[in-house]
Order: C-alpha cells, then sequence, then structure tokens
C-alpha cells in the first residue's frame, strides 16, 4: 500500500508543479505582452486561469489523507467494484525504453481512479488490493468492460 500511497502523492506533486508552470508562462505572457498583442493577452489570461485551476485541485489533494484514494481505501471501500491494470512498455528496436504501469479503480456511480506505478510495482500493489478488497473484480475482460458500462455496480464479485 506504501507504494499505491506514494505514487498517488507523486501525481499529485506534478499535479502542482505543471500548474506553477502555467502558471509562470502566463505571468510572463500576460507581462511582456498585455498591452502589446491582444489573443497573447487572451492567452495569458487564460494561462493563468487554468494554472489557478489546476493548484486549486493540487492543494486540495496534497495531503494524503485529503487525496481521493486514501479517503476510499480507508473510509469507502465498499464504493470500489472493480480493479484492473494497464502496462505499459514502450521498447523501440527491442531496447526498454519506459515501462511503467497504471493501476484503475473503477467506482459504482461510474468514476475512476487512476494511478501511475513503476510496472514492477503493479504486480504487488494488485495482490495486496485483492486481498484487503475481496468483494472486488480484479483483471480486465471485454465482458467486465461491458457489464461496467451498463450498470456500473453489477460488476461487482463478477
Amino acid at each position: 500500500m506504501v507504494a499505491l500511497f506514494r505514487a498517488a502523492q507523486r501525481e499529485s506533486r506534478m499535479q502542482m508543479t505543471a500548474a506553477l508552470t502555467i502558471l509562470a508562462i502566463g505571468i510572463a505572457l500576460g507581462w511582456l505582452f498585455f498591452q502589446k498583442h491582444a489573443v497573447l493577452a487572451i492567452i495569458a489570461l487564460s494561462l493563468l486561469l487554468l494554472g489557478l485551476y489546476w493548484m486549486y485541485g493540487a492543494i486540495r489533494i496534497w495531503r494524503l489523507e485529503s487525496h481521493p484514494l486514501y479517503q476510499l481505501l480507508h473510509r469507502q471501500p465498499h464504493r470500489i467494484v472493480w480493479v484492473y491494470t494497464v502496462n505499459l512498455a514502450v521498447m523501440p528496436f527491442g531496447i526498454n525504453m519506459i515501462n511503467r504501469g497504471d493501476i484503475h479503480i473503477r467506482l459504482d456511480d461510474g468514476s475512476e481512479i487512476v494511478v501511475s506505478l513503476p510496472a514492477r510495482q503493479l504486480k504487488l500493489v494488485s495482490t495486496t488490493l485483492s486481498r484487503l478488497l475481496p468483494g472486488v473484480a480484479f483483471g480486465y475482460t471485454p465482458e467486465r468492460e461491458r457489464q461496467y458500462l451498463e450498470d456500473p455496480g453489477g460488476v461487482r464479485g463478477a
């Protein structure tokens, strides 16, 4: 579980970094082109608003206890109906460049939480979650996807 929560924290920090970067670009564009180019001023304002929006979202989940995944696993595990992993291996010319994976946690209301992890930790996290969540369906199949799209709560126990 530590690996899963570290990945969730890393993603919130990456969101904060992206928000600060977009905010800085918006401030720089606004400072340089506010009175000279109307189009660039509008782009700067849009970047400022987007950066502030992302920053607000990142601040809301900055502490681990505030992260939606932490809340689900500790307070509302009954809402989780389906968990599966997706492994991404990029190997141009047979050279392993990127090897990471995503763990998809689908909820009974049709929403989803996706957390990126190193591929070597996917199996460990999936096994741990299967022990913690015995009534949840694990693994991806097209049939489960179809069931989930029809009735998100109906996948449980499949």
